[in-house]
């Protein structure tokens, strides 16, 4: 009976569970192919996922990270919380955007943190940003954002995916051992047909 309560346990426990980045160590990649430069030029950022906004930028390479030496224009931010990713652009003055050269975007890596990517669904009010614009794995997410206009404030959400384990498959894998437990403690053993 208290193998029986054990494998129930574990059965609902995992169940249960649900994508969560807080706590773990997230990746801001930013790639930009600078006009005359050779190659891609790019800015990494490591954080931990928490409670606030990761990365605040206040223009002209201000801010808290690495990546606001790329995003240049005021007010822009990166959030990462439990399940999404937060893009967001206010602008003081005049609209902003991005400059369209072929390698100019964002990457969000080691999103692994409760189990692979399986998907994600895309929430914004930039004009031009689909699905089409972003490609994935089962620890990241890219973005190419060249020639998108932001306005006057512009953002995107990404809702990460990460699948769970089918309540059908747990269970089967609880009876499976639940079986052998029993068949054990019966003390079921192998035997040989008589010859003959």
């Amino acid at each position: 009976m208290r193998r029986l309560l054990l494998a129930t346990t574990l059965i609902l426990t995992a169940t249960a569970a649900q994508a969560n980045l807080i706590g773990t160590q997230v990746t801001l990649v930013y790639n930009f192919d600078y006009p005359g430069y050779v190659g891609p030029t790019s800015t990494t950022d490591v954080f931990t996922a928490g409670a606030g906004i990761e990365a605040q930028c206040t223009g002209g390479g201000s801010g808290n990270a690495n990546v606001c030496f790329m995003l240049s224009a005021p007010n822009q931010s990166v959030d990462f919380g439990a399940s999404t990713i937060t893009y967001t652009f206010t602008s003081t003055g005049l609209p902003g955007g991005f400059n369209p050269q072929p390698v100019n975007g964002f990457s969000f890596q080691t999103l692994d943190g409760d189990g692979p990517i399986g998907g994600y669904t895309l929430s914004t009010n930039i004009a031009g940003l689909d699905g089409s614009r972003i490609s994935f794995t089962s620890s990241s997410i890219d973005l190419y954002m060249g020639g998108l206009a932001l306005g006057f404030a512009g953002t995107f959400e990404l809702t990460l995916q990460i699948p769970e384990p089918t309540t059908l498959g747990l269970l089967t894998v609880g009876m499976l051992g639940l079986r052998a437990t029993r068949r054990r403690g019966a003390g079921v053993t192998g035997r040989s047909a008589p010859l003959g």
